[in-house]
């Protein structure tokens, strides 16, 4: 996650919800004991505002999609160089064959998940 001085990204606003429902879902079932009634009753009323609040911060069906295809797009990416850079060195038939076969799964994976990615997007518009 990189802070800015312009904001966060969609994405590190979800990761960042992401991480603290994480952490939420490890305190249930703590029980936390002190002397001070006053501060515990402060700590449950904190995590169960927290709880109502991280809602509002999580991604939609939509979004969530679009990172998964913006991620398979940087291993496309990241493939088809390591593929290049095969090519460009002559190497065995072998090793061009096999990254050959990875760049082409990753071109396969992004399709595919581009392709459920703007279903949802047109079953969302539908509503």
């Amino acid at each position: 996650m990189a802070i800015n001085g312009k904001g966060f990204n969609k994405s590190d606003v979800f990761n960042f919800a992401d991480e603290v429902k994480k952490l939420i879902e490890l305190l249930n079932g703590i029980v936390i004991q002190s002397q001070d009634k006053e501060k515990l009753n402060k700590i449950i009323f904190q995590k169960e505002k927290i709880e109502k609040m991280i809602v509002f911060f999580e991604p939609d069906i939509y979004e969530e999609y679009s990172e998964k295809v913006k991620i398979l797009y940087l291993q496309m990416q990241k493939a088809k160089e390591e593929y290049n850079r095969v090519v460009k060195e002559n190497c065995f038939k072998e090793v061009i064959e096999e990254y050959k076969n990875k760049y082409n799964k990753s071109v396969e994976d992004y399709r595919n998940g581009k392709l459920i990615r703007d279903k949802i997007k047109e079953e969302l518009n539908k509503i």
